[in-house]
């Protein structure tokens, strides 16, 4: 019962990611040396103190308030990995894996899966590395104009 509850066809899925691979292969092959700059450790402390401290961890067990916390020699090695990532144009598979755990939409407790909603609890460490990413690719599309006008979702002063 609970597969059912959260399986969909997946049509529009299939539709939306075939347009954006699409996109994507047109932007890689017009600017196939793409390369961002590294991320400083400027920009590190300034996700660092924005970080949520009541969230849960992933499955790595590395909460945000630890990595608020960090001395400096390991930001400076957080920092290092951080750069790694974006010269590989990889993440590591644990920071992709999430624990997943059902939530009461109402009060109570209930029998039925319809009342619960899916929470993915997912690597810190991944989620900051995941911030640095956008930080680059949203430079890269701002200052390349390959953003509509009209979008104002995500974007700063909009």
């Amino acid at each position: 019962m609970l597969t059912e509850t959260f399986t969909n066809n997946g049509c529009e899925d299939r539709q939306t990611k075939a347009q954006i691979d699409e996109c994507l292969l047109n932007l890689a092959s017009a600017n196939s040396e793409i390369d961002f700059e590294l991320a400083t450790l400027e920009e590190l402390d300034n996700i660092l103190l924005k970080l949520n401290t009541r969230t849960s961890p992933g499955p790595d067990n590395v909460h945000n308030l630890m990595l608020k916390h960090l001395p400096f020699s390991f930001r400076q090695v957080l920092i290092d990995i951080i750069n790694q990532s974006l010269k590989t144009s990889s993440s590591a598979p644990a920071w992709k894996t999430a624990n997943v755990t059902m939530i009461p939409k109402k009060d109570g407790y209930s029998t039925d899966p319809k009342c619960y909603r899916p929470i993915s609890l997912t690597s810190c460490v991944g989620k900051i590395v995941e911030k640095v990413n956008k930080n680059r690719l949203l430079k890269f599309l701002e200052d390349n104009h390959k953003l509509a006008w009209q979008q104002s979702g995500f974007r700063a002063n909009r």
